[in-house]
Parts: structure tokens; sequence; C-alpha cells
């Protein structure tokens, strides 16, 4: 059967590579500004840390997903990726011809796009490694998940 492994308040249950989390948080926890745990699965075991928004950023092909609401479930659609490059441009692929742009990075490590088809929006940082939220004035779908897939 799996293993159970308790960290600070947090509970996650290992079955073989399938990974349950169960998260109860303080009202302190709550009311803090990085609350969400990250799970790793690692030797058939779990590893709980606190993942917030100080990761460091890394350069490469982010994969872009809108979610929305479709006959009481979620549907996800692909909306193609956009690399990023140390040099401050970025490139999107997700037409026939990819739209090119630059980008600049503020002190919080969010990204502001300049150019190309993210023109005027912006990648913020979220609590997973990795991930942003994507707004920008020519998405149709009003905020995109963005995660790397590839560096």
């Amino acid at each position: 059967m799996g293993e159970i492994f308790l960290m600070r308040r947090t509970l996650a249950v290992s079955l073989g590579a399938l990974i349950f989390a169960l998260v109860p948080l303080s009202q302190s926890e709550r009311a803090s500004s990085q609350p969400l745990r990250h799970f790793v699965a690692q030797d058939g075991g779990a590893v709980a840390q606190q993942v917030g928004t100080d990761w460091p950023l890394v350069y490469g092909k982010y994969g872009c997903t809108a979610s929305s609401f479709v006959n009481g479930g979620v549907s996800y659609s692909p909306k193609g990726s956009f690399t990023i490059e140390p040099n401050g441009t970025y490139v999107y692929n997700g037409f026939e011809k990819p739209s090119q742009g630059k980008f600049t990075i503020d002190e919080a490590g969010n990204l502001h796009f300049i150019g190309g088809y993210l023109n005027g929006g912006e990648a913020t940082k979220i609590d997973r490694l990795n991930k942003f939220f994507v707004v920008a004035p020519t998405l149709p779908d009003n905020r995109w998940t963005a995660g790397l897939i590839s560096d």
C-alpha cells in the first residue's frame, strides 16, 4: 500500500507514482502571501516545500494554455508558446509566422512584453515553479497560464 508523510500541517499520501495532497491551512497561513505547497515525487515518497514567487527566472520555452468552464467542467486549450532569451527578446509561436518582440523584467521577476503579439502584456509569476499568468490586450481568453516546457 502507500506511505504517509506528515510535514508541517501538510499531509501527502503516496500510492506508487500517484500523489494526493491534503493541505490543511491555519488562519495565519491563509493570511500569509505564500500558503501553497509544492509536492515532488521522490523515490516513491513525497516531499513538501514552501514555494512562493522567489524562484529564479529560467530562460527557455513556455507553453501557454487557456482554461474555461464548459458544461460544468474545465476545458483546457493550448495557445502556442513563447520563448524568452537572456538578451531580452521573445518569440511567440502560436501562428503560422512567429511573432517577435522584447521584454523587460521587474524587481519581482515578472515579464513585461514590448512589441510582438504580447505587446503591452505581462507574465506574472505564480506560486508554482516556472509558471506565469499571462495577460495582454491581444489575448481573447483574458488570461493564460504559461509553464516552462524546455530550457
